[in-house]
């Protein structure tokens, strides 16, 4: 099994979508999701011997919003996959708590850079 997904957009924490929910907290709100998630991937990494990786690509002359791709990839050195986990890790990834600050899609590969 390899699941890929990218954060197609990164959360403006201080705008008035994120200050209307969470106040003076935004930040700290954020932290601790990201913080519960990295914990939870490492629960199910042990647990499925599961293999996490975030990649980051740059590319400067991209415009503004798209010069920064950043990947998470989870893989299991397993020959029969299992349907039931890796639809539960689809659905914790792109519809977790994260969802509340980041877009995250599931992508088929991630791209090579070019020059």
């Amino acid at each position: 099994m390899q699941l890929i997904f990218r954060i197609t957009q990164l959360p403006d924490l201080k705008s008035q979508k994120y200050t209307s929910i969470h106040g003076q907290e935004t930040r700290r709100k954020a932290l601790s999701i990201q913080k519960d998630f990295l914990l939870l991937l490492s629960d199910l990494s042990q647990t499925y011997n599961l293999t996490l990786s975030i990649s980051y690509q740059y590319h400067p002359k991209a415009i503004f919003d798209q010069r920064l791709s950043i990947y998470l990839s989870i893989s299991q050195p397993q020959t029969t996959p299992n349907q039931q986990l890796t639809a539960d890790i689809k659905n914790i990834v792109t519809q977790g708590f994260l969802s509340q600050f980041y877009t995250i899609k599931s992508v088929s590969n991630i791209p090579a850079l070019t020059s």
